[in-house]
Formats: C-alpha cells, structure tokens, sequence
C-alpha cells in the first residue's frame, strides 16, 4: 500500500476535520457569531467580545495615532470613536501620558505603536486589526512550518489545530496587544537560534538576533536585562522582560 495515499487519507478524514471543528468552536468563543455584525469586527480586534480588552489597547492605538501626526487630544478622542464600546472613559488615558510617574511604563513601547501607525495610515481604523492580524498569522505559518521541519507532516497539523482552537492564542496573538509582535520575535527566535537538530547556521543569523533583541527591548516598557544591585551592592542580571 502506498504512504502517499495514506497520508491524504489521514488529512482528509482526520486532520481536516480537526481544524475545522477547533478553528469554529474557537470563534464561536471569540464572539465571531455571538451578534450581528461582530463576525466582521471581531476578526480584526475591534470587538467588546474578545477576552483580554483591559484598557491597553486604548494606549497602543492612541499612540499610533499620534504617530501619524495627530495631537495628543485628537488621538484619544479618535481612539475613543473607534471602540464605541469600551466601559472606561477616555480621559484616564491621559494619565498614563503626562503622568511623569506612568508615563515612562507607556511611550517605551514602540514595536507595535510603530506597526499600527502603518496600519492606520494604508486601511484606516481597519489597519489596526489588520496589522496584528497579518503578525498572528505569520507567527502561525511560522510555528507550523518549524514543527513540520523538526516532526514532520502530522506534527505540523497538530501544531496548526492547537493554534487555530486556542482562544487565548488567537486573541493574545492577533489582537491589539503587545503579546502579538512579541510572540512574532519568540518564534522567529526558533529559526534563528541553534535550539533545533535541523538548525541550520548562517552568518545573517547573527543580526537577525541582535534585531529581534533589540525590537523585544522595545516592546515592552522594560528592557530584555537590567543591573540589579543587591543589599550588598553587589551587581546582578535580573531578567525582567516579563514584568509591566
């Protein structure tokens, strides 16, 4: 008996069907079909129904705005139009910028505030979601090429299926949130690093490295490493790229 035929078979009759049913019952989570029209906004973030919505996201698209040379009223007045639906008023949002206290925890952020301000200027408010939306499903063609390339054809459709049926995946990998560009430089990480048998070494590696280094610096508002000086005063590395 043929493998090639068996292996169609098993996409076919198994696999397929997999990732169908997890990839609906994710989006029926999501909200895709829980109202009339949020099928449309909810594929590009701009959805009340998403889990995770806590305010951030009010930062990152005010911020982008002002990128594209919109006052600091105007851009908070324009992110407040475009999710109607948020509870909290956007006057808090001026706290965490002219907050000398809070704003330093804010305006550091500038990998995904620089994509989104791309975004808005080609589509519009649209270009918000759509630019996440095209890092969360490069980081998914990327995870499922790499899992194919260390495990073959059937650990590439698992990997696929996790993705696709995970909820907080999807959200937290395509929605207007730092985790997205973040998660996009951790797999690009798995080409890039000899962490894999199938690794292949090239000297551009190398600065893809320090790039993807340097893009994580600026993701968040904390740096990758940071001195850390003990009651002793001694210096140590602490890695803080975790923390908010």
């Amino acid at each position: 008996m043929s493998i090639v035929p068996a292996v169609k078979r098993r996409i076919t009759r198994l696999y397929l069907p997999l990732l169908l049913l997890a990839a609906l019952q994710n989006f029926w989570r999501l909200g895709f079909f829980g109202q009339r029209h949020a099928s449309k906004k909810a594929l590009f973030g701009l959805y009340s129904g998403f889990p995770g919505r806590n305010g951030d996201h009010m930062y990152y698209v005010s911020m982008a705005l002002q990128y594209t040379g919109k006052s600091l009223t105007q851009s908070i007045a324009t992110a407040g139009s475009i999710f109607k639906d948020y509870p909290a008023p956007t006057s808090g949002l001026v706290r965490g910028y002219l907050d000398p206290g809070f704003a330093p925890l804010i305006y550091p952020r500038q990998v995904l505030t620089q994509i989104l301000s791309w975004g808005y200027r080609i589509f519009g408010s649209a270009g918000f979601g759509i630019s996440t939306l095209v890092i969360g499903l490069t980081s998914i063609a990327l995870i499922v090429r790499w899992c194919w390339r260390e495990w073959g054809n059937d650990a590439a459709w698992i990997a696929a299926i996790f993705c696709l049926g995970s909820t907080m995946f999807f959200w937290y990998g395509t929605g207007l949130f730092i985790e997205a560009p973040l998660m996009l430089i951790e797999v690009v990480w798995l080409y890039s690093l000899p962490i894999s048998r199938h690794y292949v070494a090239h000297k551009y590696w190398n600065y893809v490295t320090v790039i993807l280094i340097i893009a994580m610096g600026f993701t968040r508002q904390s740096p990758l490493l940071g001195p850390v000086h003990s009651p002793l005063s001694q210096p140590t590395l602490l890695s803080i790229s975790g923390r908010r």
